[in-house]
């Protein structure tokens, strides 16, 4: 009878171990999103870069002058928005999600042309930004 016992009670504590393995590797993958790098930031909305800048960070926002005569004005509402896109950014960490600033600049999704996206992967925007002691900055899109 006690081997019996021992059989089920092994059983059941690799069941239990197996569904708390299963648990924790899937809550990970859900709940952090994989780090963005300040490399990586040209090209995506404000909204995307925002989402990885830590709360308590500091996140500088230019609006570099374009040609277009409609062109809206930027504001800290429009953090969260998918229609404006970063040209360029810096920030005192590789990663924006341990960084402590972040500067970026930003047109309107409107404004990203073919003709943009040339200046952006060339790197003639990187001007941009000031960086002003965040020594880590984006590559060309």
């Amino acid at each position: 009878m006690m081997r019996r016992t021992g059989r089920i009670s092994l059983q059941l504590i690799a069941a239990t171990a197996c569904t708390l393995a299963l648990t924790n590797c899937g809550d990970r993958g859900q709940d952090q999103p994989d780090p963005l790098a300040i490399a990586d930031v040209s090209g995506k909305s404000i909204a995307e870069v925002s989402d990885h800048v830590p709360s308590d960070a500091t996140l500088l926002v230019q609006q570099p002058s374009i040609e277009s005569k409609d062109a809206p004005l930027y504001d800290s509402s429009q953090q969260t928005s998918t229609r404006w896109i970063v040209l360029a950014g810096c920030s005192d960490q590789k990663d924006l999600d341990s960084s402590d600033s972040v500067e970026v600049s930003v047109i309107p999704q409107d404004d990203y042309d073919k003709s943009m996206k040339s200046h952006v992967a060339s790197g003639d925007l990187a001007d941009t930004v000031t960086c002003d002691g965040r020594k880590y900055h984006s590559d060309p899109a």
